[in-house]
């Protein structure tokens, strides 16, 4: 990729929520075992260039950022910020777009969040007692994807407007 081919760069963060119960089911009963809640949250940023066929995400928890040299942080928060000042710095066609945060909320009346949930493994835990986990995940991902596609159409319209 050419650095005048990267004609904009969405950020935002990806939340993940889970929720994990675990019961012990008898004939007709259950009991509540266990309940955890476990969260994640992770920097990302799609990239898109002039050609239509070619679009990048970069994790921040994924990324290797040797790219950025002796620049290079300890933390991968530090180093997505350099990498971001980077292209910016580098691709001078770039605009960057780093509202997903602040418009979030309204964003879920278009693109809502739907828990998903799961059933996990059965485990016998004794004569005509079993042990079942179900996992409930809420994950923003779907909702960022709606976004930064948007935003890539908004930012190609733009780009043919001036031609």
């Amino acid at each position: 990729m050419k650095w005048a081919d990267l004609i904009l760069v969405v950020t935002g963060r990806r939340l993940v929520k889970r929720v994990v119960v675990e019961e012990r089911r008898r004939r007709s009963s259950a009991k509540p075992l266990d309940s955890r809640e476990l969260f994640s949250d992770e920097l990302l940023m799609d990239l898109y260039t002039s050609s239509h066929d070619l679009h990048l995400r970069i994790y921040s928890n994924d990324f290797d950022f040797s790219c950025l040299g002796a620049d290079k942080s300890i933390t991968a928060v530090e180093n997505f910020t350099k990498l971001l000042d980077l292209l910016r710095r580098r691709a001078l066609n770039v605009e960057v777009d780093d509202t997903y945060r602040r418009v979030q909320a309204v964003l879920g009346s278009i693109w809502p969040l739907e828990p998903q949930t799961n059933k996990g493994e059965w485990r016998r835990s004794g004569v005509g007692k079993v042990d079942v986990s179900t996992v409930t995940t809420l994950d923003n991902e779907n909702q960022f994807n709606g976004y930064s596609r948007l935003c890539q159409y908004v930012r190609r319209r733009e780009l043919e407007k001036h031609r």
